[in-house]
Order: structure tokens, then C-alpha cells, then sequence
């Protein structure tokens, strides 16, 4: 049953132009950061950003780790990232990659990189 919901994800990843990238180590399982999904992507949902500037959010998942999001425009042109995609990439990174990683929707119109990455140490000024 494992291996049907795998190969039907992945067919769904490609039907949708999806493409993400894993990260090849990390401190922790991102699917950690599955419930700051919906809070991040929501939050960042009316900012305009320029062309190849980012966005990005700490959130706490307790006192030692946190995990990171970002969204880079590589669009062309100054525009602000669909929730909906943002959310449709992090839930893939955290339920195919062990360790982060970043992706993005392969179609015409806004094509943001969004990014997930769950690290060691609590949120501060310096990360």
C-alpha cells in the first residue's frame, strides 16, 4: 500500500510540473515543519517580491530546533507567490525529503523556488 501512495505522489508531482530537490543531510526529518506549512504560505501569500529576492520565515518547532522557510522569486517579474503552490512544494519536500530541500511548480505564470529546512537551535537574530 506504501509503494501505491509513493508511485501515485510522484505521478501527481509530475502531472503538476513539480520538480523538488533533496537535501543529502541534515540535523532533523523535516517533517517536522509540516505544521508551519499553511501558516507560512498563507503569510507570504500577498507580499510582492522582486525579481530574485526571497521572503523567508523561522518558526520554533520546540526550544533546541526550528525549521526554516523561504520563497525566492525566480520569476520574471516583481509579482507575489501563490499559497497554493507555496503549500503544494513544502508538503512534497517534507513527505519525500528526509532532510529539506527546495522546489517549485514547472508551469507559465509565477514561478517562485520555495524552500524547507529543518535545523538545530531556536530562532534568533543571527540565523
Amino acid at each position: 500500500m506504501f509503494i501505491k501512495l509513493v508511485l501515485i505522489s510522484n505521478f501527481l508531482a509530475v502531472a503538476l510540473g513539480q520538480s523538488v530537490t533533496c537535501l543529502n543531510a541534515g540535523d532533523n526529518p523535516s517533517n517536522y515543519c509540516d505544521q508551519f506549512i499553511n501558516t507560512f504560505c498563507d503569510a507570504i501569500d500577498t507580499e510582492n517580491l522582486r525579481l530574485n529576492n526571497t521572503n523567508s520565515r523561522c518558526y520554533n518547532f520546540d526550544a533546541n530546533n526550528r525549521c526554516d522557510f523561504m520563497a525566492f522569486n525566480s520569476y520574471q517579474d516583481n509579482t507575489s507567490p501563490s499559497s497554493a503552490n507555496c503549500k503544494k512544494v513544502a508538503q512534497e519536500i517534507t513527505s519525500q525529503c528526509k532532510y529539506g530541500g527546495h522546489g517549485k511548480i514547472n508551469k507559465a505564470g509565477p514561478a517562485y523556488t520555495f524552500v524547507v529546512d529543518y535545523n538545530d537551535g531556536p530562532c534568533n537574530i543571527n540565523i
